[in-house]
């Protein structure tokens, strides 16, 4: 269900804005009252979408067994907002999991390469046309929403210690139903060139 998520964006939208403002060098041509301005109006949208969340989210996810996933650059306020509206849609929070640079960096594509390899010979599900960052992806996944052997070797290779793709914060033991994946808001990782 997307109930919660385009109250999200919209929100995001309004504080990336401000913040878009609040950036700009001395000598771009916004003033501080419009700075001002922007702000208030963020605050109001803020608040607007709170009260609208309160009413309309309880009981919609209602018996859905949720983890979450902080891709890099995610602030630990942005992951407590997300969560705290899951549960305010009433999802059973079971796990938390957070990506590493090593997912998205461009400098760790070929480490993605080869890692490919021996995850794919421990799932049993990948489509034949799988390409290495997918066969990753579908690592992750299986990691959160199954147990097993099979599984416990994909997790043991995504979350080595030399050199993890993600770590696991909380592990959901395979009763993962829903998986919500934050990011980062906008400019958060301008440095960073993403390759998923």
């Amino acid at each position: 269900r997307s109930t919660l998520f385009p109250y999200t964006t919209l929100f995001r939208s309004a504080l990336a804005l401000a913040s878009s403002l609040a950036s700009q060098t001395p000598s771009a041509t916004v003033s501080a009252q419009d700075l001002t301005d922007v702000r208030k109006a963020a605050d109001v949208e803020a608040a607007g979408l709170r009260a609208l969340a309160q009413s309309v989210l309880p009981g919609t996810l209602s018996g859905v067994a949720v983890t979450t996933i902080a891709l890099p650059g995610v602030s630990a306020d942005d992951v407590k907002a997300v969560r705290d509206m899951l549960t305010l849609a009433d999802a059973t929070l079971v796990g938390s999991a957070s990506l590493t640079d090593n997912w998205e960096m461009m400098s760790m594509s070929q480490y993605r390469q080869t890692l490919a390899t021996p995850l794919a010979t421990h799932m049993s599900q990948l489509p034949t046309d799988a390409t290495d960052d997918a066969v990753i992806g579908y690592a992750i996944v299986e990691v959160l929403t199954t147990t097993g052997s099979q599984a416990d070797l994909v997790k043991e290779i995504l979350t080595d210690e030399s050199t993890p793709i993600m770590t696991i914060d909380e592990d959901p033991a395979g009763a993962t139903q829903a998986i919500v994946v934050i990011g980062a808001r906008s400019g958060a990782n301008a440095d960073r060139k993403s390759v998923v």
